[in-house]
C-alpha cells in the first residue's frame, strides 16, 4: 500500500477503536497482525489477540478516545502521536490528561 493508503487505515483504525467498533477494525487488519505495547512489554498476535487487546484496554478505560495529532507513514509503515482522553485518566484537577503509550502495529 501506498504511504498515504497506510497513514489513512491507520486513521481509520484509532477512529473505530474509539467508537468500539471493534469487528470493523479487525476486517481491516490482515491475520497476522502482531500489536506491541511498548510501555508494558506486551505482545498481541494475530485477530484474536488483537481483540483481546482492544477489549481490555476499552474495559480499563471504557470513555478512552484516540486522536491522532501526527503521523509518519512510509509504504510499510505508520508511526502516529496521538493524545488519548478518558474520565479515568483524568482524576486529577486538570481539564485534560495525556497518555503515552507506544503501539506498534503491522498492519499488512
Amino acid at each position: 500500500m501506498s504511504a498515504q493508503d497506510n497513514a489513512v487505515l491507520a486513521r481509520r483504525i484509532y477512529q473505530l477503536f474509539s467508537e468500539d467498533k471493534f469487528d470493523d477494525v479487525l476486517e481491516l487488519v490482515s491475520q497476522d497482525i502482531e500489536a506491541v505495547l511498548v510501555p508494558f512489554g506486551q505482545t498481541f498476535h494475530g485477530r484474536e489477540g488483537f481483540m483481546q487487546f482492544m477489549r481490555g484496554f476499552k474495559g480499563a478505560f471504557p470513555d478512552l478516545r484516540i486522536s491522532v495529532t501526527n503521523q509518519v507513514a512510509t509504504d510499510e509503515s505508520v508511526v502516529a502521536r496521538s493524545t488519548s482522553s478518558s474520565a479515568r485518566l483524568c482524576r486529577s484537577n486538570t481539564a485534560r490528561s495525556r497518555a503515552c503509550i507506544t503501539t506498534r502495529m503491522r498492519l499488512r
